[in-house]
């Protein structure tokens, strides 16, 4: 069987991370895997693992500002033709995979015309994006929805808010969790710092980093020992170092985009994951701390609740910054609590979130398409 992966990205964060070890996976159990993308630095991720990978050479943005729309309209007639001999050469492929809003409105009624079957990956609700430019990206999202053969979705969370807002059965989607291939023995001669709690993610408003600030200035008071690490890259950190230093805290550290984000973690006695995105579909980073046995503090926020319950960390009400500091505090004073949290993460990634389950889901489905 032979999957054709396209994909337009602006930058690395959770997706690229699960598609990457998707398409390894899947190529390592019998279907040959292809790739065009257009983020050079996810093509030579791609590369590493030995996924053939080409380059898309430009960027279309229907979903950003307004002007990256009309430029967007501006390259339509040009994208279309590119991607209509992109398909055609590839017309020997089997499936297209998509995860991204864009290569699916533009690439899958070209593929439904080569007769090639298609299959979205539909990571997070997408009412912020079908809200923006008088509805018109809703409109044609729901003019092609019908067309792919399978919708995946990672949580309840994204399709019963899909099948909401666009008003389709819950049976039209397919729900398999995102998962994390992590060899734990690479990582458990790490040393934890005892009172080192890190946040990794994207640096961008919504993921929560602000909120984190705020809640810290009670944590340094309570415990001035602790120490926080923000691990990430985006455009909001010159808001996020602003920020820092008008709250004058001491123990912050900003350590921007990190090769390992694993390694950020199994050095923590804790990870705290404040996101309140709109469009939130997952969580990686929650599953990656429960590989490595760490207790996580989140908001009680879209798909997080699906992920994390009170045995494996903390739940707080989303923005309630006063809380999330003294549910950091808590675990950062109670090591045996924290342990115990962390084991318990630990068997819920096994029996949830490795590949070996949720790829052979993905094998199963996508040989009955």
């Amino acid at each position: 069987m032979k999957l054709l992966f396209i994909n337009q990205s602006l930058g690395i964060g959770g997706a690229e991370t699960f598609n990457k070890e998707l398409l390894f996976w899947l190529q390592n159990h019998g279907i040959s895997v292809k790739t065009f993308v257009t983020n050079k630095k996810f093509q030579k991720i791609l590369e590493d693992v030995d996924i053939h990978s080409g380059q898309i050479p430009f960027v279309v943005d229907f979903i950003g500002n307004r002007k990256g729309f009309i430029k967007g309209i501006f390259l339509l007639p040009l994208t279309l033709i590119y991607y209509f001999l992109l398909v055609l050469s590839q017309r020997n492929s089997d499936i297209i995979l998509m995860s991204g809003f864009i290569e699916k409105i533009l690439v899958t009624p070209i593929a439904k015309l080569l007769k090639i079957k298609v299959v979205w990956i539909e990571f997070a609700p997408l009412k912020s994006i079908f809200d923006k430019f008088l509805g018109l990206n809703k409109l044609i999202y729901k003019l092609i929805v019908n067309l792919p053969n399978i919708i995946i979705v990672p949580s309840n969370n994204t399709l019963t808010e899909l099948s909401e807002e666009l008003n389709l059965p819950n049976s039209k989607f397919t729900l398999i969790p995102c998962a994390r291939n992590i060899e734990v023995n690479n990582y458990s001669k790490i040393k934890v710092e005892k009172t080192l709690a890190c946040c990794v993610s994207r640096l961008e408003k919504g993921k929560g980093q602000d909120l984190l600030l705020q809640a810290w200035q009670k944590v340094e008071k309570e415990i001035p020992s602790a120490k926080l690490r923000i691990a990430g890259e985006g455009g909001f950190i010159d808001t996020l170092k602003h920020l820092n230093s008008k709250l004058n805290l001491k123990n912050v550290e900003f350590a921007g985009f990190v090769p390992d984000s694993l390694t950020e973690i199994a050095q923590s006695k804790i990870v705290v994951f404040p996101t309140v995105w709109e469009l939130e579909g997952f969580g990686l980073t929650a599953v990656e701390a429960m590989a490595l046995s760490r207790p996580v503090v989140c908001f009680e926020f879209g798909p997080l609740t699906e992920i994390i319950d009170e045995s494996t960390g903390i739940l707080v009400k989303p923005y309630d910054t006063d809380t999330l500091a003294n549910a950091i505090i808590k675990l950062l004073n109670s090591p045996r609590l924290a342990e115990k949290m962390g084991k318990a993460g630990r068997k819920k990634y096994l029996n949830k979130f490795t590949f070996n389950i949720v790829g052979q889901k993905y094998i199963n489905l996508i040989k009955k398409v």
